[in-house]
């Protein structure tokens, strides 16, 4: 269980239950201080809720989720976790407690057990197998050669990239966070790298109280259904438009 620790008067710890809820307050953001490419953001995530942010490439979707981890931070207003301004977090503790999921996934060396079990270090093969099956990954990886004892070498070049994106939220569920970013995940169902019928199987069946961030340039139907909130997010002016390529870790 993830909690916040706080110290009574008395110096002994106090643990309360991190829910996972999330909350944008009047937020401007640029990564120029003169030129704000946000402004005034309001929005809120429960736990247990599943979120989307739909755009094209510039609209600001990923740059949404890198400030709730704080890769960058705000220039005004708050963005609170459970109530806690996240300035006030430490950024490892803050980001420990988030499961993220990018669209271009890096696995390493070592056997698909092993490569689970990197979400959380101290997880049996039990609790790796059942991430597995919740991301529906299970199957796959029982036709190959070894099933989860495969090795896996190459940044994982022997699978395909569905079965990568796969893996990777099996190792963000083994770590049981209390929020989970698919950055791009939506896109990827689009594009035809993540069986978007999978997609739907873990979000049906994901822990209650997780609360899931999606983004993606479209949603489905079906995916539109299952969430508690879309938001269609456009660019006004970008980079793109005049040919410059973007930068990474910040579009993309």
């Amino acid at each position: 269980m993830w909690a916040w620790k706080r110290m009574d008067a008395d110096g002994k710890p106090r643990y309360t239950k991190l829910e996972g809820d999330i909350v944008f307050k009047d937020v401007d953001f640029g990564y120029d201080e003169k030129k704000i490419v946000l402004h005034d953001i309001n929005l809120y995530g429960r736990p247990g809720q599943k979120i989307a942010f739909v755009g094209s490439t510039g609209a600001g979707k990923t740059t949404i989720t890198n400030l709730i981890n704080r890769f960058y931070d705000i220039q005004k207003g708050r963005i609170l976790y459970d109530g806690h301004d996240i300035k006030s977090i430490e950024k490892d503790a803050l980001r420990s407690s988030l499961g993220i999921v990018l669209q271009d996934t890096h696995l390493f060396t070592g056997t698909v057990m092993e490569n689970i079990r990197y979400g959380r270090l101290t997880a049996t093969d039990e609790e790796c197998m059942a991430a597995a099956k919740l991301a529906n990954a299970d199957t796959f990886i029982k036709h190959l050669p070894d099933g989860y004892n495969t090795m896996l070498t190459g940044d994982g070049t022997n699978l395909s990239q569905g079965q990568r994106q796969l893996l990777a939220i099996a190792r963000a569920a083994v770590a049981d966070p209390p929020v989970l970013i698919l950055d791009e995940a939506v896109c990827a169902a689009d594009l035809g790298l993540l069986s978007e019928e999978k997609l739907i199987h873990f979000l049906q069946h994901k822990p209650r109280g997780l609360e899931v961030v999606m983004t993606g340039h479209h949603v489905s139907d079906e995916l539109m259904q299952m969430a508690n909130y879309a938001t269609e997010m456009r660019k006004v002016k970008h980079p793109y438009d005049e040919g410059r390529s973007a930068r990474e870790g910040i579009e993309f």
